[in-house]
């Protein structure tokens, strides 16, 4: 219950952030508290029905992505909602509380933020990069081959990035993606051996 705490205080600084300049992440972001109430009264009867921990999956809902979506989508987002909504993707993807149909959604989103003039700060950009990784790293979703290579091109547009931190970050995480796709082709040459075994 403490995650949904947590999400529930996410998406209330998110909404006090961005009544004025946003209004549709405001509605967004009420939307996911009322979707997240009904869920808390759900996983609290079914914890009471098992007697048992149920896993934070079960808790899986587009509207509690959604408002942070949407904050992202906007390219003149303040830098602190921004780093606030790709906090809380993350936090989500790391309890597995996101479906990982929604990768593509959140790929395509960081895609925008790498090249945002208003996230032009390092810290942002290093967040989109530690966010990138979990991404494509994160054991519920396979990515197809087309999502990792807009994750490659966010990689390598970040690599000329001005500041050393952010050049560092992206170059880590590249190759990072790299050996991962290389993993991938050995497991993949690995099943097929097998199968024709």
């Amino acid at each position: 219950m403490e995650f949904l705490r947590i999400v529930e205080d996410d998406l209330r600084a998110l909404s006090v952030e961005a009544r004025k300049k946003h209004p549709v992440v405001k509605e967004a972001a009420e939307r996911g508290i009322v979707k997240l109430r009904a869920l808390r009264e759900q996983y609290a009867a079914a914890v009471r029905e098992s007697g048992e921990s149920l896993p934070v999956s079960r808790l899986r809902s587009q509207e509690l992505l959604r408002p942070f979506l949407l904050a992202c989508n906007h390219a003149d987002c303040s830098k602190s909602m921004i780093l606030h909504a790709l906090g809380a993707m993350a936090h989500l993807m790391n309890k597995d509380a996101i479906s990982p149909s929604d990768a593509q959604n959140i790929l395509r989103v960081l895609a925008i933020q790498a090249v945002s003039p208003s996230a032009a700060a390092p810290d942002v950009h290093v967040k989109v990069l530690q966010t990138l990784l979990l991404t494509i790293t994160w054991r519920s979703c396979d990515l197809p081959e087309d999502m990792l290579a807009s994750g490659l091109i966010v990689c390598i547009q970040l690599t000329e990035h001005r500041n050393a931190t952010v050049r560092n970050a992206a170059q880590a995480t590249l190759r990072q993606i790299v050996s991962l796709m290389f993993d991938r082709v050995a497991d993949l040459q690995q099943q097929q051996q097998q199968q024709q075994q």
